[in-house]
């Protein structure tokens, strides 16, 4: 062999190696995607059983429940016997309808071999979100409509065989359909449907065990329940997702002081991230200050809140002029009435008709008086 046949080889079988090679590339690339593809599709639904076992008699009324936006029913029914025909009809509820039901699905099956039938076509993006119903039956002039608010079987003219089938059905839901869910609850929480809201923000939960906003939302409707400890309970789980949450802090704090555990409130308070533009926290801490008689603290956090928002001067008026006037009475017994009186002077300049504050006041100031000439002597002695 010469050396140009040699290279013309060489180069030959170099290129049919090299479009192998691609080849297979491409093959194991394509089957990489296929694998994620069937991954993301299989983590992308969560699955509860409704039911699965058997049910007979002439006919059977399942109740499938509400169907909410992204999730879907998958049905399958078996019929054992190979001699009488069957059917199904699925109903969803429409109080507008004449029967009070639409019917969105029906089958009749006049010769069926015993192999289950699957229905996977209810699903909330196709027949849309509702309450819906399936019916099994081995006649098919039998039917559903709503009789005073409840759903009953129209079956005057059924004639047919005691039936058996095998019936299993799947709801699956959409991992998207938590923000629905909280959203959902939210709204209800707005009209004062709390228990409803908190079944919302628990199949959020379901859907996502993670889910710190869900959580947050379940504890402030448990808390607006007067159910505290329950609510604290989810604001730990919620803060332990989430540690930076304002609302998570804030609303820990106010359970706490419910039940009147001011000392871990004021700690909730404290840990608020961004208390420091959130005049709200401000009262709060000043109140449950107040309440441990820590009242020197408690008039700074009143005066930073009204710092902040000076309108709450006068909507917090009783309660800061109560720590002003509490405070003035502790440097009272400290023997310090110059400084008493300065603070029952605060008091006084939220609220002018607060009468102990009026009363402190006058006899701080008499002693002030007559301390400041002594004080002013033994200054001039030291000096």
């Amino acid at each position: 062999m010469n050396l140009k046949n040699y290279i013309l080889k060489s180069n030959y079988t170099g290129v049919v190696d090299a479009d192998r090679y691609i080849y297979i590339y491409i093959y194991i690339y394509i089957i990489i995607i296929l694998i994620l593809c069937c991954n993301a599709s299989s983590q992308s639904y969560k699955s509860q059983i409704l039911f699965n076992s058997h049910v007979e008699g002439i006919f059977h009324r399942a109740d499938l429940g509400e169907l909410y936006p992204w999730e879907k029913y998958e049905i399958s029914i078996t019929c054992p016997s190979l001699i009488w025909p069957w059917g199904y009809k699925i109903y969803k509820l429409n109080p507008s309808a004449p029967s009070g039901l639409d019917l969105v699905n029906e089958q009749w099956l006049p010769i069926h071999l015993g192999r289950p039938v699957q229905i996977n076509s209810i699903a909330a993006d196709s027949t849309g979100p509702g309450h819906y119903y399936l019916l099994l039956a081995s006649c098919t002039d039998i039917g559903l409509s709503v009789t005073n608010g409840f759903i009953t079987v129209d079956d005057e003219v059924c004639v047919g065989p005691s039936t058996t089938w095998d019936l299993a059905i799947k709801k699956f839901t959409d991992l998207r359909a938590e923000q629905y869910q909280i959203e959902r609850g939210n709204e209800l929480a707005e009209q004062n449907q709390q228990r409803e809201a908190i079944e919302c923000y628990d199949y959020a939960l379901w859907i996502n065990p993670g889910s710190a906003q869900a959580l947050t939302n379940k504890g402030i409707a448990l808390f607006q329940l007067g159910e505290f400890e329950e609510a604290i309970d989810c604001f730990n789980a919620a803060l332990e997702l989430n540690p930076q949450s304002s609302e998570a802090w804030i609303y820990k704090g106010h359970a706490l002081a419910k039940l009147k555990r001011y000392p871990e409130a004021i700690v909730a308070f404290q840990n608020v991230p961004n208390k420091q533009d959130i005049p709200d926290v401000w009262i709060d801490l000043g109140i449950a200050f107040f309440n441990i008689n820590d009242f020197k603290n408690s008039t700074n956090a009143f005066s930073k809140a009204t710092e902040l928002n000076r309108e709450y001067k006068e909507t917090y008026k009783r309660e800061i002029s109560r720590a002003w006037n509490e405070w003035g009475k502790v440097l009272a017994r400290q023997d310090n009435p110059c400084e008493a009186a300065d603070a029952f002077a605060k008091a006084l300049s939220v609220d002018s008709r607060y009468l102990d504050a009026i009363r402190n006041r006058a006899i701080a100031e008499s002693r002030c008086h007559i301390l400041q000439p002594v004080a002013n002597a033994s200054r001039n002695l030291t000096n």
